[in-house]
C-alpha cells in the first residue's frame, strides 16, 4: 500500500486510522483554536466569500459552474488573494509546513507549479463556510482520467482542517465506507483520492452532510505530477477494509522494536485551483 499513496508518519501525534483500504486517517489537535479562529476571521474580512462552484468534470472540461449540489460558500486562497491578505499567506505557510511534516515521504515543487512528475505541490487552498442546511453532495475529489491526462496531474490527497466544532450535522460522510467524520476546532482528515498511477479511487466518494450547526473548513489538496498517460488499471469500488474488521497499521517506530525484539510489534489504533504555472 505504501507504495500507492502518499507517506504518512504513522508516529504523528494524534494521528488515528479510521480505514485501512482505502487509508482514511484523522490528526486530532494538529492545530490550536487559535491558528483555526484567525483564518475565519480572516477570511471574514477579506469580503471575497462567494457561492461555491463545481467542476464541470461530465463535460469532460475544467469549467466551473454553480450547482444545487454544492451549496456552501467558498474563498479561493490564490496569489491573487494572498498578495493582497499577507495574514492569510503566513497562516498557510504555518498549514503547508504541517502537512510536509504529516506527508513526509514526497518531494515538492512550488506551490502553483505543474508539478513534475512522481513530485507533488499544494494546489490553492479554499476556505469554505456551510451556513445551516448548505451541504456538498456525493463528489470524489479526483480528477476523471481525460481532465488528469490532459492536465498531467492529479489529486493524491486531501487534508480537510476543521476551523470550528460541529455539534451536529456538517460530518463527511464516506459512503462506501459507512464511515462519518464529525468537525471538531483543530482536527484535520486525510485521504487519497487517487493513486500513483493517477487512477481515480472511487472508494473515497464522500459528502459534506447537510450543516445544523455552522461549519468552517479548509480544503488542502495535494497534486501529483503525472507521465503523459495515466494507467488503464481500475480499482474495485465494493472492495474496501474497515479498521474494526483488520489489523491496524504498525508504526516505524512498532515495526523497528518488532525487528529488535523478534516479536510483532506493538499495533498502533486506527490519510482548487487548476491554473499551475509550467516551467
Amino acid at each position: 500500500m505504501a507504495e500507492e499513496y502518499v507517506e504518512v508518519d504513522l508516529d504523528f501525534p494524534g494521528l488515528r486510522v479510521h480505514s485501512i483500504d482505502p487509508p482514511v486517517f484523522t490528526v486530532q489537535g494538529v492545530f490550536p483554536r487559535e491558528y483555526c479562529q484567525a483564518l475565519i476571521q480572516e477570511t471574514l474580512d477579506s469580503n471575497a466569500l462567494f457561492v461555491s462552484q463545481i467542476g464541470d468534470e461530465l463535460a469532460g472540461t475544467a469549467a466551473n459552474r454553480v450547482s444545487a449540489r454544492r451549496t456552501s460558500s467558498s474563498v479561493l486562497l490564490d496569489p491573487m488573494f494572498l498578495r493582497s491578505h499577507p495574514a492569510v499567506n503566513r497562516l498557510l505557510t504555518s498549514l503547508h509546513n504541517k502537512i510536509r511534516e504529516v506527508l513526509p515521504g514526497g518531494s515538492w515543487d512550488p506551490t502553483g507549479w505543474l508539478p513534475s512528475p512522481g513530485r507533488f505541490c499544494f494546489e490553492s487552498t479554499q476556505v469554505a463556510r456551510y451556513s445551516e442546511g448548505q451541504h456538498f453532495l456525493q463528489h470524489e475529489d479526483a480528477f476523471p482520467t481525460i481532465i488528469a491526462e490532459r492536465d498531467r496531474f492529479q489529486r493524491r490527497a486531501t487534508f480537510l482542517l476543521y476551523l470550528n466544532d460541529v455539534a451536529k450535522g456538517g460530518g463527511t460522510t464516506f459512503d462506501l465506507l459507512g464511515l462519518t467524520i464529525q468537525p471538531q476546532c483543530g482536527k484535520a482528515l486525510l485521504f487519497f483520492p487517487a493513486l500513483a498511477s493517477g487512477v481515480a479511487d472511487p472508494r473515497t466518494l464522500h459528502t459534506a452532510d447537510g450543516a445544523v450547526d455552522e461549519k468552517w473548513v479548509t480544503q488542502q489538496w495535494v497534486a501529483g505530477g503525472l507521465a503523459k498517460n495515466v494507467a488503464s488499471t481500475s480499482i474495485n469500488s465494493t472492495k474496501s477494509t474497515p479498521v474494526e474488521e483488520s489489523v491496524p497499521f504498525e508504526s516505524k517506530k512498532a515495526k523497528a522494536k518488532a525487528r529488535k525484539d523478534g516479536n510483532k510489534g506493538n499495533k498502533k489504533n486506527p490519510a482548487a485551483a487548476r491554473g499551475f504555472g509550467k516551467r
